[in-house]
């Protein structure tokens, strides 16, 4: 039974590859939030829907000049990374990230910094529309899982990795598994975790994700991608995002990193 009623210009995709404007839709949603049925003014139930929310003070009316759109989904959200956005842009890749990224995601180790941030980067993007994001966190679990909690309490669906890295040599010390294991180990028992989150509405799910390829070993590649089988889970990473990247990968591996990912992860 739908609990409330949206009139609005509405821009919607009701099927994949299509696209529709619709003048003065009534939306009706039900009490979970989800739509039952999109009318137009052709349909012969749009006036009488309409009539009985406006009795039932259910209705709510745009204006003429505003539209209705579906949520924004953000396929590529780094989180950790907030603070920085659109800063730090005078370095190439590997020298961002060594002197820029990762001092900052190694911050999230710090509770109250995590608190500070998070809920805030989440309340922006839902009040831009966002309303599904795919995160990289960091290879830290208690803020990963923070990350995931945030996102259930505000309500925005989303898909959080924590970070996997275990190549030592490509790595900080201070921002690296200590092996392996260890890292495979983390990423099952972060799957778990999010898994068990309260989590009736399905809005947060765990993704598996190495980083890319140089912070990776062969050996972490193929554990996690067991993992990936085992849970039926997401997977994340990065590809052929610079010449830096391409180079390296052609030298260590002699082919492309798209195909050195796809091979280790699947």
């Amino acid at each position: 039974m739908s609990n409330r009623a949206i009139v609005a210009n509405l821009y919607h995709a009701p099927q994949r590859g299509s696209f529709e404007y619709i003048e003065q839709a009534c939306i009706e949603i039900d009490a979970n939030g989800t739509i039952t049925q999109v009318l137009s003014k052709s349909d012969h139930k749009y006036n009488e829907v309409i009539a009985s929310h406006e009795q039932n003070n259910s209705l709510t009316r745009l204006a003429n000049n505003q539209y209705l759109l579906p949520g924004l989904v953000d396929l590529h959200t780094h989180a950790p990374q907030w603070p920085q956005a659109g800063k730090g842009l005078d370095l190439p890749l590997n020298d961002w990230l060594n002197q820029y990224t990762f001092p900052l995601e190694n911050r999230y180790k710090d509770p109250d910094f995590t608190a500070r941030i998070y809920p805030e980067l989440v309340d922006t993007l839902i009040a831009h529309g966002t309303t599904t994001a795919m995160y990289f966190a960091t290879i830290d679990s208690a803020p990963s899982e923070y990350l995931a909690n945030v996102c259930k309490e505000k309500g925005q669906r989303a898909l959080v990795g924590k970070i996997s890295m275990d190549e030592k040599s490509m790595c900080p010390e201070y921002y690296v598994e200590s092996s392996t294991e260890v890292a495979i180990s983390a990423a099952e028992t972060f799957i778990q975790n999010i898994r068990e989150i309260d989590n009736q509405q399905d809005l947060i799910h765990p993704v598996v994700t190495p980083r890319f390829v140089p912070t990776s070993t062969k050996q972490l590649l193929e554990g996690l991608g067991k993992l990936v089988q085992k849970y039926q889970c997401h997977v994340q990473t990065h590809a052929s995002e610079s010449d830096w990247l391409v180079i390296l990968l052609s030298k260590l591996f002699r082919k492309q990193m798209s195909s050195c990912t796809t091979k280790q992860v699947s």
